[in-house]
């Protein structure tokens, strides 16, 4: 089911951040979200995610499991990579597997370090593994390749778009060339 988001408002202390803001997401595609910093391009994913209400509007078609890249990674920094890819997963899913997906995405031979020893691209990896091993219909990536460097960045985008799995992507990002790097519809706030 497509995802259908009817003049949707949303204000912070009578600052309007959206301003009837209407869009169709269709299932299945990824749809990259720009606009100017400020513009409520993250409000707006925590509205879609539920959790933030707009002040008027609609949205219809949301799936009920989600999964998310926030702007800041939100790990267990005492933990290893593999815990907290784990941390998500039901209990029967195969460790073999998320090992595999950390090597694939560069991060096989520190896996089992905490991830505060790690670099900021190398926790940024870990929470996209984390969201894409997710059982979830949709993922939700604010800013997904902030922090890494172009080559990472290259192999980041093959992973994520070999791992998406037919799934809605909703993506914010300032880039125009990740929006044609993952033949993505664009939709513009602001």
């Amino acid at each position: 089911m497509d995802i259908i988001v009817t003049e949707l408002t949303k204000s912070f202390a009578g600052h309007i951040v959206l301003d009837r803001f209407s869009a169709a997401f269709p299932e299945g595609e990824i749809t990259c979200v720009m606009g100017p910093s400020g513009g409520g391009k993250t409000t707006f994913l925590h509205i879609l995610m539920g959790l933030m209400s707009p002040d008027s509007g609609t949205i219809k078609g949301v799936p009920s499991r989600k999964s998310a890249v926030f702007q800041e990674d939100r790990l267990c920094e005492s933990f290893s990579a593999l815990t907290n890819v784990r941390m998500v997963l039901d209990k029967s899913f195969d460790c073999g597997e998320i090992q595999a997906h950390l090597d694939e995405i560069g991060l096989g031979k520190d896996r089992t370090k905490p991830v505060g020893e790690y670099s900021g691209g190398m926790k940024r990896r870990v929470a996209l593994v984390r969201a894409v091993l997710a059982d979830s219909r949709i993922l939700f990536l604010d800013e997904p390749l902030k922090g890494l460097d172009d080559q990472t960045k290259g192999h980041v985008i093959d992973y994520l778009k070999k791992h998406f799995n037919e799934r809605t992507v909703i993506m914010v990002t300032h880039d125009k060339e990740e929006v044609d790097a993952f033949d993505a519809r664009l939709v513009t706030l602001g």
